[in-house]
């Protein structure tokens, strides 16, 4: 959809859509994750150059042959000699139809067991993996990281004018300017997947995603804080459609420069990609510098 212009609106409730990854999922337990976000996620992982082992292979495997038993082909019942067989051949299909039928209804009900199981190796062998994931996300992770912190060096921060940029700034400043966009898109993408490999996965604590993003948080409120200040503002604006068709309502990022980062650094956060136990060292002493005020 391409809008020629918009006006915000003045309510700015986040949708469900547009909530931040890094926002709380609230998950009980990562063993109740469904199998196939599991194997979403590992396709991820998998897609941007990140080992995940092969045991994400056998489960995709495994699922893969239970989709096909589950299979219900009426064709071989239905065949086209219907007429020509005797009358109790074709009650006798019949009969086996619905037996195969019944089956497969009870066949895919208790294929939620085998779902849950494999789930669950699933998860493990991502658990598993997750330091050596995260060793590998560093290696991109870091620079990206340094490129935003120079840019705040020369003074940038998400409230600068960039219009003002070309005119008044120097080189060093127009370059740090020009590098943030690439850093900023590949530290987006591994948050992203860090986070979903604690929501998902259990990689860290899933319920304080930030706390994998974190190299250390004063307290529960600090750890809160960077939360939130990752999410953003999001604000509801009104698209007027091409050719005065319309308008539609929609829910936008407020945008920043140097996007979560920036502000993160300029809120004087110290920023690293942890693994799972670190992320859950994070938390722990968050929690543990509340508890002792």
């Amino acid at each position: 959809m391409t809008a020629t212009r918009y006006a915000r609106v003045v309510t700015e409730i986040p949708s469900v859509e547009e909530r931040s990854e890094l926002e709380p999922q609230h998950r009980a337990q990562w063993r109740v994750v469904e199998l196939n976000d599991v194997l979403a996620l590992g396709g991820r992982l998998r897609d941007a150059g990140y080992d995940v082992g092969d045991v994400l292979d056998k489960v995709d495997a495994v699922t893969a042959a239970i989709d096909a038993a589950l299979g219900y082909d009426k064709r071989k019942y239905l065949s086209d000699d219907l007429l020509e067989v005797a009358p109790e051949a074709v009650a006798e299909r019949v009969r086996q139809a619905g037996l195969d039928l019944v089956g497969h209804l009870e066949m895919a009900r208790a294929r939620q067991d085998f779902d849950q199981r494999l789930a669950v190796d699933a998860v493990t062998s991502l658990r598993a993996h997750g330091d050596s994931i995260v060793a590998a996300m560093r290696r991109q992770f870091d620079p990206a990281l340094k490129v935003v912190q120079a840019a705040a060096a020369t003074g940038l921060t998400p409230h600068t004018n960039v219009q003002t940029l070309a005119d008044a700034a120097d080189t060093k400043v127009i370059s740090a300017y020009r590098a943030l966009g690439p850093a900023v898109q590949q530290l987006d993408t591994i948050a992203r997947l860090r986070t979903q490999m604690a929501t998902i996965a259990g990689v860290g604590p899933a319920d304080h995603p930030m706390a994998g993003l974190l190299a250390s948080a004063a307290s529960m409120s600090d750890l809160q804080g960077a939360q939130a200040l990752f999410q953003g503002d999001i604000e509801t604006v009104q698209y007027d459609l091409p050719g005065g068709i319309g308008s539609t309502i929609a829910k936008v990022r407020r945008p920043r420069l140097g996007g979560p980062w920036l502000a993160l650094v300029d809120a004087g956060y110290t920023l690293k990609l942890n693994t799972g136990a670190q992320a859950d060292a994070v938390l722990a002493a968050a929690r543990a510098a509340d508890s002792s005020e």
